[in-house]
């Protein structure tokens, strides 16, 4: 189950912390936007920061980069996003299918061009696992290949792999 913390809450908190001097965030939710009837709640989020003018910012989240629209990448780049960590397990669609993990790999990459071409130019991490049931090296591969078009959206420096092992 989703709880939404009220949104003049989450704000206010930042407020007070910004006039104490902190400059940066991280958003601890499992996940921000967990799905996509989350997004306008995370629009709305975003909205309020920049109107209660906390600039000069910087943020970070764990977040599901299939629930991203055009106008919810500019705000994510325009209010101090600059670490992003999406948990994408394989880059291979049949494994994921499998794990039913409910995303297409195809949109996640979509989303994070989008990202890229909204101005996002900061660090990426990565979460891949390597002993889903039925990986072979045929799907390692498809993780790698799909690991590489990241890079080549964000940069290669920026993207960094974080290799997780499901016990």
């Amino acid at each position: 189950q989703v709880r939404v913390n009220p949104i003049n809450e989450v704000v206010n908190e930042m407020s007070q912390l910004y006039k104490l001097g902190v400059r940066g965030f991280w958003f601890t939710d499992a996940q921000f936007i967990p799905a996509r009837r989350y997004m306008e709640d995370a629009k709305e989020l975003l909205k309020s920061i920049k109107e209660e003018g906390l600039k000069g910012i910087h943020w970070a989240a764990y977040i599901r980069a299939d629930n991203i629209d055009q106008e919810l990448a500019e705000l994510m780049v325009s209010t101090g996003m600059s670490y992003f960590e999406i948990g994408i397990t394989s880059g291979s669609q049949e494994l994921v299918r499998k794990m039913r993990m409910g995303y297409n790999l195809r949109t996640v990459l979509q989303n994070c061009r989008m990202l890229a071409n909204a101005g996002f130019k900061d660090q990426v991490s990565v979460n891949y696992s390597f002993n889903v049931v039925d990986e072979r090296p045929e799907t390692i591969r498809q993780t790698v290949t799909y690991h590489r078009e990241l890079e080549s959206i964000f940069g290669p420096d920026k993207v960094e792999p974080a290799i997780f092992f499901i016990g």
